[in-house]
């Protein structure tokens, strides 16, 4: 289990773990009693609790541990072990280039597997096949090797020679680093092509290019050409080393070299690999390259040229998924994003239960978003079930609740009481804020984006002329909306700027980017003082606005930028929301007090059409006709609906409890719900109330998620993805899953349409040809890879029937699920694919993989097992027994590598000194490694230890089932009740438990001790203590345990005060030692202490008047301690004091010396014992008889002493 000193020393950014329960996290750590308690009592309590912790990227606490032993058969009769055939030092693979090799191993292990797809006659076999690439960043850096008689410098193209990087160092460091950013490039990434046949029972890689940049399409275009070119070659001409003469003419007939060999009367049979297929990621490079080659391929089975071209099914579900988790997506009726479902799994609800039951946390933590495991688990059939029954969802959007680490969610703090909302046409909304006087806008972004549309908590009088928004300010900001000028494809948002008295209007809000400006509308017929609450639109010339117990029209030229006042009524009671009726093309409804009124504006007839509320305040209308109606007094929303002549209930969103919990919109909680607005038929809805501030809220029915989840999920099970326990199971038991061909591509068919129809109606709605995210859609050009791929299977399948191949034989699971394993990189202490290795981690571990591989598919000696980390690998398959296959794979190795001059002694002995000096210069030249290269797919460390998951449900009873949730900020805190007494001057603190008189986290004034009469050079040292120490232990003998504070370089001291950095490393003092006052612990207020990061560790300043008391106060401890100095009696005359007080200093001065050379916090004598000053430090307690040894000392020089106590 993790403790405190290890969350310490994590970098671990201390945030509350409650965050994905609670809407307002104390994220001013400064206000907890340290940052060390409260790590400390987080670890200690909620692992009492039963939780695991994840820090960074590992994984602390109690897991499933499992006591399967992998079984190791005996040899039951002699003969070679497989070791015996391996490179003991695999060679690196430095150039890139073919594999040809691995492409004859291919087709020889292929042979002997039964039901691989091919076609085959007296003459020809021709296994079908695809190719799938894909590129793997690379750490740059260079690093030296020999080739021939030269040591070169890998990493670069074109790589340097180490003569001439010895003639560029001799201008100096500076010059060769400028000719190597001048003159090279650095390779960083390797693309790498994977082979299988069409059944996908055999993998392995072929072809290996390195690259300095990912290139154009062009580019790719030529990569792919040459690739298919080399790997399409006979295993008759790879053995004799002829494959450059080995070329093909038609699909079904011989190569022309073996066509020659059998018209000669050989027995030859042409055994190659036909790449039908070529699939990718859908990188924007390899998208365009694909696209432009599929329109030009052909698409007869019978030309040599047959090839199609598709992209990997799981990048297009990660991709869509994806996109659920960063963007509220929209089927032009409801919304759906992953965050919904977080909101089910964070509430307290029975069907977070079940949630909590079925799915790991991790697929809501946002900790990999690049996992195919998570992401399957994201839209599984059993969290559809549950969704699908929760009917509908509440979940906050603003503040972040779930991924607070984001830099989107960090603008959060632009919210203070939001009072109205409204949205554009893209759904991106746009509030007014009650508590800093401001217009606010949020994307569909999540997290949100939310900028500031005008001066943030600078209320200010309205500007005649148009400014942009940085220099305008509002004054009380009411009711907005937003009027959608088509035909001039703009948007323009009108404000109730109640304390100028004005009507305000926001240009360019069709998107959340691009410039904005703010100006005033000019309205003749205004009353005095006139105070507009409520505001909607009603057609492109028109605004209806409340004020006082007014509803007046605001008739708009064609400028739009001056209006005339029209009032309707005047005897409402107190009017705030209003929203044009649905279903009367001339009636306005009307939030006034307790009743909703509808208003006829020709007729100017009043009538109550809804009522029994408490504090109407916001209405709107949603897209199917329904009016949704916040209660402020209630803390609900209810939704009406049309029946012929009246609005019925149709829901009521909110518990009734004021609160901020999320989840079953019926359960969920509200607080003073204000604005109301919709997104289709999505509400976004403004809280007002809370504790620090208010929250806005998106409530939508789940029909659309589930029927997402659905889409995506028959993806994946169209192209046969599997979770990895159950694959390792299907083969273990030699069952590889064979997808039906056809009736898989009716299923991708299947999911494209309803995405393409979704797809559809937003460009309509929109206006647009291209979306993405942003726009409430998958973005466009995924969906068109997700087309090509279709289209290119469908292709596929009407070549099969033309060949009377065996659709049954044919794995769908082949040409559409690109996840592989790259090398197992983990070897090297790299964390699988969140690490990405150097160049020359990727060489070494490339050299051996295919060995292993055979190990696995042939017939071994002995039982092939893999160690703990890995799952069981694959029973063996092929008849073929491995040792041979091993033997002849290294024989056509050897027989493909260039031929290499042998060294003799002499050039053997030069070169070993060369690559001695090419080491030395590598440390000049490498660059530093780059970061974790998913970084943009997962949630970055430095936050929390995150509370994410929970002990297994059968560890507790169905009673503590409402105990499975995440403490609470308040819960902690009781629990760790601590009572702290602010005081501008050192705290001497009563603790609130008096069994104790420290408690973990204090911070305590140790008195370093003296010597002889002579003081230490420190007045006191501060230790955070870590253990609480008993009441009953305070003799002096006691240990008190802690982190010692440790004072920085002069050169890191701020100009006042004073900075110690938090040591590593458990230290022991005596309770003795602590300064005391009245007999009790000094304790350093929290108060006094600013605290913070510098350089991984927690940095704690002092202010200079602190340090001043706490230098007064280690004096006064010192003098009741020791009595007063000596006195003059002790001298004989004043030049005896004066040269004791020379002797003194000097003494001093030499002892600093030496404690700053070891300088430890914890100071031990060899033999282990505590030493408390400067003086023990020297040598051992000196008898009284030594004092003359040490007097005659201090008249030597300083060195010499130094020289001598070290010794």
């Amino acid at each position: 289990m993790v403790d405190s000193s290890h969350l310490m020393y994590q970098e671990v950014d201390a945030f509350l773990t409650e965050q994905l329960r609670q809407p307002y996290p104390v994220t001013n750590w400064q206000k907890w009693p340290t940052l060390y308690s409260f790590c400390q009592s987080l670890a200690t309590i909620a692992s009492r609790r039963g939780y695991n912790f994840y820090v960074g990227e590992k994984r602390y606490g109690m897991k499933e541990q499992k006591d399967q032993i992998a079984p190791v058969h005996r040899y039951c009769h002699p003969g070679p072990s497989l070791s015996t055939l391996d490179e003991r030092k695999a060679k690196p693979v430095f150039t890139s280039g073919v594999h040809l090799e691995n492409v004859a191993l291919l087709l020889q292990i292929l042979k002997t597997l039964n039901g691989v797809p091919s076609y085959q006659n007296n003459s020809v076999l021709k296994f079908i096949g695809i190719m799938h690439y894909d590129g793997m960043p690379l750490n740059i850096g260079t690093f030296p090797r020999a080739e021939d008689k030269t040591v070169i410098f890998d990493g670069i193209t074109p790589p340097v020679t180490l003569n001439q990087m010895v003639e560029l160092q001799k201008d100096g460091t500076d010059s060769l680093k400028k000719y190597i950013s001048e003159h090279c490039e650095w390779i960083s990434e390797v693309n790498e092509y994977d082979i299988t046949d069409a059944s996908g029972a055999f993998y392995i890689n072929a072809y290996t290019e390195y690259a300095t940049v990912k290139g154009t399409a062009n580019d790719v275009k030529e990569a792919i050409s040459n690739v298919v070119h080399s790997i399409e070659v006979c295993q008759q001409c790879i053995k004799e080393s002829r494959h450059g003469d080995c070329t093909f003419t038609s699909y079904k007939e011989a190569c022309n070299r073996c066509k020659t060999l059998q018209t000669h009367g050989l027995d030859v049979k042409c055994t190659s690999f036909k790449v039908i297929h070529v699939s990718s990621d859908q990188a924007s490079v390899q998208r365009k390259a694909h696209s432009e080659l599929s329109q030009v391929s052909a698409k007869a089975i019978d030309d040599v040229d047959y090839i199609q071209y598709g992209f990997g099914m799981l990048h297009f579900c990660k991709n869509a998924i994806s996109s659920a988790r960063n963007y509220r997506l929209t089927n032009m009726s409801d919304t759906f994003t992953v965050s919904m479902l977080t909101a089910i799994w964070a509430s307290k609800s029975e069907e977070s239960k079940k949630m909590k039951e079925t799915v790991p946390a991790a697929v809501f933590s946002y900790k990999d978003r690049h996992s195919d495991e998570l992401c399957f688990q994201t839209v599984s059939e059993s969290i559809q079930d549950i969704v699908n029954s929760t009917k509908h969802v509440l979940v906050t959007l603003v503040p972040e609740q779930y991924r607070t680490y984001a830099v989107e969610a960090k603008t959060r703090t632009l919210l203070g009481r939001p009072l109205y909302i409204t949205t554009n046409s893209n759904g991106d909304f746009l509030w007014t804020d009650a508590e800093f006087e401001v217009v606010v806008m949020g994307n569909r972004h999540n997290p949100t984006k939310c900028i500031s549309l005008g001066k943030w908590d600078e209320p200010g009088s309205a500007n005649e002329n148009q400014v942009p928004t940085s220099k305008a300010s509002f004054s009380h900001p009411a009711g907005l909306d937003v009027m959608v000028c088509r035909e001039k494809k703009r948007e323009i948002c009108f404000v109730s700027d109640q304390g100028n008295h004005v009507i305000r209007f926001i240009n360019g809000i069709k998107t959340i980017n691009g410039p904005k400006c703010v100006g005033t509308l000019k309205i003749h017929h205004v009353p005095e003082k006139w105070r507009p609450e409520g505001l909607t639109v009603i057609d492109s010339t028109t605004l209806a606005i409340t004020a006082g117990t007014e509803l007046s029209l605001i008739r708009l030229d064609e400028s739009l930028l001056h209006g005339q006042l029209i009032t309707i009524v005047n005897t409402l009671q107190s009017p705030r929301g209003l929203c044009f009726h649905p279903m009367q093309s001339n009636s306005i409804l009307v939030a006034d007090g307790n009743v909703i009124k509808e208003i006829n504006i020709s007729s100017k007839e009043t009538s109550v059409v809804a009522q029994g509320f408490q504090g109407a305040f916001g209405i709107s209308a949603a897209a199917n006709g329904e009016i949704g109606i916040t209660d402020v007094g209630l803390h609900r929303v209810s939704l009406l609906k049309w029946n012929e002549d009246a609005w019925i209930n149709s829901t009521v969103i909110g518990s009734g409890d004021a609160g901020c919990r999320d989840g079953n919109a019926t359960t969920a909680e509200l607080h003073e719900p204000t604005g109301i607005t919709f997104d289709m038929n999505s509400a976004l809805i403004c809280c007002i109330g809370g504790r620090d501030h208010g929250c806005i809220k998106l409530y939508s029915q789940l029909s659309f998620a589930t029927e997402f989840m659905s889409n995506i999920r028959n993806i994946y099970d169209a192209i046969g993805f599997i979770p990895k326990k159950e694959h390792n199971k299907k083969r273990k038991s030699k069952s590889t899953p064979i997808l039906p061909f056809t009736e898989g591509i009716e299923k991708l068919a299947s999911s494209l349409s309803f995405m393409q129809s979704i797809m559809l109606k937003r460009k309509a709605h929109l206006g647009k040809s291209c979306l993405d995210g942003s726009d409430g859609s998958i973005y466009t050009q995924t969906l068109e890879g997700l087309a090509v791929s279709v289209a290119s299977l469908q292709c596929h399948s009407q070549a099969f029937n033309e060949l009377n191949t065996d659709i049954a034989s044919i794995n769908l699971y082949a040409f559409t699920n690109e996840s592989r394993k790259e090398h197992n990189f983990a070897k090297h202490k790299q964390s699988g694919q969140y690490r990405h290795p150097t160049m020359q981690q990727y060489c070494r571990a490339k050299g051996c993989e295919e060995e292993e591989i055979i190990k696995k598919f042939c017939e071994c000696p002995h039982s092939y097992h893999t160690n703990a980390y890995k799952a069981y690998q694959a029973t063996h398959r092929s008849s073929l027994l491995s040792t041979s296959v091993i033997e002849e794979y290294k024989d056509i190795k050897e027989k493909l590598k260039p031929i290499q001059t042998p060294l003799n002694e002499e050039d053997a002995a030069l070169l070993k000194e060369d690559l001695k000096k090419a080491r030395v210069m590598n440390m000049i030249t490498r660059a530093l490694p780059t970061q974790n290269v998913r970084d943009v797919y997962r949630a970055k460390c430095g936050y929390a230890p995150c509370i994410v998951d929970q002990l297994d449900a059968s560890l507790f009873d169905e009673t503590d089932a409402d105990k499975r949730y995440y403490p609470s900020f308040q819960q902690l805190m009781d629990e760790l009740h601590e009572s702290i007494n602010s005081n501008s001057e050192l705290d001497q603190r009563n603790v609130g438990n008096n069994d104790f008189v420290l408690l973990a986290g204090d911070i305590a004034a140790v008195n370093p001790g003296t010597e002889n009469g002579i003081p230490s050079g420190d007045k006191w040292w501060l230790l955070q203590v870590n253990k609480a120490v008993p009441s009953s232990k305070t003799s002096s003998g006691c240990h008190v345990s802690g982190f010692w504070l440790e004072q920085l370089p002069s050169s890191e001291q701020p100009d006042q005060g004073c900075a110690l950095r938090l040591q590593r490393g458990v230290a022991k003092t005596y309770y003795g030692s602590l300064i005391k006052t009245n007999d009790k612990p000094a304790v350093i207020s929290v108060e006094q202490l600013n605290a913070g990061w510098q350089d991984g560790a927690v940095v704690y300043k002092l202010t200079q008047e602190f340090i001043h008391n706490l230098d007064k106060l280690s004096d006064e401890f010192r003098d009741k301690l020791f009595g007063q100095h000596e006195s003059e009696d002790n001298s004989d005359s004043d030049s005896d004091d004066e040269e004791t007080s020379v002797t003194q200093k000097l003494s001093h001065e030499v002892q600093e010396e030496v404690l700053q050379m070891s300088r430890r916090r914890i100071i031990r004598s060899r033999a282990g014992q505590n030493i408390s000053s400067y003086a023990e430090l020297s040598g051992q307690r000196q008898k009284r008889g030594s004092r003359t040894q040490r007097t005659h000392m201090l008249g030597q020089n300083t060195d010499e002493i130094v020289s001598a106590l070290r010794d």
